[in-house]
């Protein structure tokens, strides 16, 4: 039975569209082996040329579905006429074809009569009834299905809507779910059966009346976007760029089809297509696969806007609602309560779309899932909400949303009168620790929330008094059991000019009163990287001295925290990148999230890392050599120069390793959330063995040779045009920090050596033109430039 060790296996996949052939991909991502099936083509040349084209097809998506390009490999292609005895071995047969419920009813009778006996047997749908595709099948077959509604695209989707029948076994569903949690590395939410279950229920209700709200209010696309997006604490794609990205046409069939199966519902007017809407449908202009919809991108890659009046498309308008600049840095709660006390027709147009979104999750709660968490978990995780629905509500404050509802003559959400009736003003509360929320079903009045101990949440560290000491953007946390945590928490969590301190002071406090310190977050980063502002503002005082000063403090930092007396364990996920690497780097140990994109991308805004980085490649290349006297030591500082020089960032932690920036020891997760727990418990592990600290390392320099050698590389590249000039001088500043400096011949060297070689060729460097117009371009566009 496929369970939270299930880490290899066999899973059939009947249907090779877009969603049954990224699902293959990211089942071969994490170690499994996948069929695909589909039907035979018209002509029944190549058999199985309809799942091989799905297959080639999830290939040339971007972002890409596949953690390696090799990893295609492992898919086997078929069709549903000569290969379904390829499900009698499999561990799981997953129906994701046409969203039909006619057409997914007969693939499932041809499932049960080819699959095993304990296969699981489930069935990708967006929003039809599970009870009615099983209807007819075995007491068996019944026991081994649900539904699992996989996210677009489900490599990086965070959320798997979990939908059982009643004839469901529960035993299935638990194991299944630690499955999904920890092999497919899915935050799993349990819906009931109902039409477009949690997520897509709210999710094209939200959007649908968005679009009568703009048409009402007469607010273009953009602004609407601006409105609908990060401002409120929504992804930046707003709403009618994420429409696009979408497909207007899926968007109207999901609707469409809820609308058909919820006529009595109270907010059905809500799911009528609107009229531009459907005249861009009839038109064909579908969204970013077509490259029209709301938006146009045109050839030279400039995005025009479509105008309400005309439904032509113009050039874009300013949409940086300069009436709600000062709100923009509050934290969100306060956001949102100063944003609906406007009485702008943006804000009127915000409360309207909030308030019908907040109404109908609090009248729908009960019939779409069986908690209220469940609800704003699977916002959250299926479309990167900051806050779900009902923690929406308690930024606001049930009462006065109860107040104002009522002024609009519209009828107070009973879920909101009950939670008021307890003489709370949320849903949920915290108590001698714990986390409650409103039960929905009555009986008790408030539940606790008891999370997964693989979701160790730092909140709740804080929340409990694990604090030891903070700064506006650093944390250390007392975990428990001696684990004393070092947290980011400033935007992306960039490395500021107090970083130095904060990290020896943690380190101290970890040797003295701990047993081990683990560097985790969880933000939607581990670390963007050394701020950028405050080099460049060093570069325009031109004090290149407080500079040098400022990254050997850093460097000696990270260089004790290698040496600590006490392990320390790196929890990486999201951007590990420049500065934020070279932490990770000095760390005894790394736990990092599959979705990890770990590099040292200092190149690309002229300088080299100098934190460290450049000094532990280099050690860590040395460290691959065979022992063997009169080895050549260039190649192995080739492959480290290339990943530094070509500013490398990996596309998941399996290619950080290949890029040296992951030992081969280093442990992989699938599941980002579950990162602080697992390094918490590594550290933990460490500590309770007897710990030796790091040594010096002695390393091998090249000298003046293998400086040459690549100066001979960069000049053939600047000549044929590859680099520019700036570009060869950045290569050969690294290339002689890396090979020791001009030494007249190979002689070892120790890692305080590198460093101060480092940090000098960083300051050179800042010191030229054309790396100050690279970091400027760079905070300026978020692009880097050649030059």
């Amino acid at each position: 039975m496929m369970n939270q060790h299930t880490g290899s296996g066999r899973a059939v996949v009947v249907g090779g569209g877009v969603m049954g052939s990224q699902i293959a991909a990211h089942l071969v991502n994490v170690g499994w082996q996948a069929d695909v099936l589909d039907v035979v083509s018209t002509d029944g040349t190549d058999r199985s040329s309809m799942a091989s084209a799905g297959i080639l097809r999830a290939a040339k998506l971007r972002p890409d579905p596949f953690f390696a390009p090799s990893d295609k490999s492992r898919i086997r292609a078929g069709n549903t006429t000569d290969n379904l005895d390829w499900m009698a071995g499999a561990d799981w047969v997953i129906e994701a074809v046409v969203e039909s419920a006619e057409i997914k009813r007969s693939v499932l009778a041809a499932i049960e009569g080819a699959a095993g006996p304990t296969a699981i047997i489930t069935t990708n749908t967006s929003g039809l009834s599970i009870s009615d595709m099983s209807a007819g099948r075995s007491d068996s077959f019944r026991e081994r299905f649900f539904g699992t509604h996989f996210f677009n695209p489900p490599r990086y989707m965070r959320l798997m809507e979990i939908i059982p029948t009643p004839e469901t076994s529960p035993a299935v569903l638990e194991q299944f779910t630690g499955f999904s949690e920890d092999v497919l590395g899915k935050r799993v939410a349990y819906a009931h059966d109902t039409p477009g279950f949690i997520a897509n229920r709210l999710g094209v209700f939200a959007m649908m009346r968005t679009v009568h709200a703009a048409l009402k209010y007469d607010l273009n696309v953009e602004t609407v976007d601006a409105l609908t997006g990060p401002l409120i604490g929504r992804p930046k794609s707003g709403t009618f760029r994420l429409c696009d990205i979408c497909g207007l046409d899926i968007t109207a069939d999901v609707a469409a089809n809820l609308s058909s199966r919820l006529v009595r519902d109270r907010y059905h007017s809500s799911l009528d297509l609107p009229e531009p809407m459907a005249t861009l449908l009839e038109q064909g202009r579908i969204g970013e696969k077509v490259g029209a919809g709301f938006y146009k991108r045109l050839p030279d890659r400039q995005i025009l806007a479509l105008d309400w009046a005309t439904l032509n498309y113009r050039p874009r308008h300013d949409a940086r609602l300069s009436r709600f600049a000062d709100v923009r840095a509050l934290p969100l709660a306060e956001r949102l309560r100063k944003l609906l006390a406007d009485t702008s027709p943006e804000a009127m147009f915000l409360w309207e779309v909030l308030r019908d979104l907040l109404c109908c999750a609090s009248d729908i709660s009960a019939e779409i899932a069986d908690t209220l968490p469940a609800i704003d978990n699977a916002c959250r995780w299926g479309f990167g909400w900051e806050l779900g629905p009902f923690e929406t509500l308690d930024a606001l404050g049930l009462r006065w949303f109860a107040e104002r509802v009522a002024e609009d003559g519209l009828a107070v959400p009973a879920c909101v009168e009950q939670a008021l009736q307890t003489g709370a003003d949320s849903f949920y509360t915290a108590m001698d620790g714990a986390r409650l929320c409103v039960d929905v079903t009555g009986a008790p009045p408030r539940s606790e929330i008891v999370e997964a101990p693989k979701f160790l949440s730092l909140a709740r560290v804080r929340g409990s008094g694990g604090v030891i000491r903070e700064t506006p953007d650093l944390s250390l946390l007392d975990t428990g059991d001696g684990i004393l945590c070092l947290e980011f928490h400033s935007k992306m969590n960039v490395l500021g000019d107090g970083i130095s301190a904060f990290i020896d002071a943690s380190r101290e406090e970890a040797e003295r009163n701990g047993a081990a310190l683990i560097i985790a977050n969880q933000g939607e980063h581990f670390s963007a990287g050394f701020n950028l502002q405050l080099v460049l503002m060093g570069i325009y005082e031109r004090d290149w001295d407080s500079m040098l000063n400022l990254g050997q403090r850093l460097q000696l930092a990270l260089l004790r925290l290698k040496r600590a007396r006490v392990p320390v364990v790196a929890g990486v996920h999201g951007y590990a990148l420049g500065g934020g690497c070279e932490v990770m780097l000095h760390a005894a140990r790394v736990v990092a999230a599959a979705e990890s994109y770990i590099g040292l991308p200092e190149a690309g805004v002229g300088v080299i890392p100098a934190a460290g980085g450049t000094t532990e490649l280099v050690v860590r290349a040395l460290a691959g050599m065979p022992p063997a006297a009169g080895v050549d030591a260039f190649p192995y500082v080739h492959r480290a120069f290339e990943a530094m020089g070509m500013a490398q960032i990996s596309s998941s932690a399996r290619g950080a390793v290949s890029l040296g920036y992951l030992r081969p020891d280093d442990i992989q997760v699938a599941n980002s959330d579950a990162v602080v727990a697992t390094t918490r418990a590594i550290a933990l592990e460490m500590a309770s063995q007897p710990w030796h600290a790091a040594e010096p390392a002695a390393i091998s320099a090249m000298g003046s040779d293998g400086i040459a050698r690549f100066d001979l590389e960069l000049h053939i590249m600047r000549r044929s045009g590859y680099i520019s000039e700036h570009d060869a001088l950045i290569g050969h500043e690294l290339a002689s920090v890396m090979c020791g400096g001009n030494l007249p011949h190979p002689s070892t060297v120790t890692e305080e050596y590198m460093l101060q070689l480092e940090a000098e060729a960083f300051v050179r460097l800042c010191s030229t033109v054309k790396t100050a117009e690279r970091i400027k371009t760079m905070l300026e566009t978020g692009r880097p430039v050649r030059n």
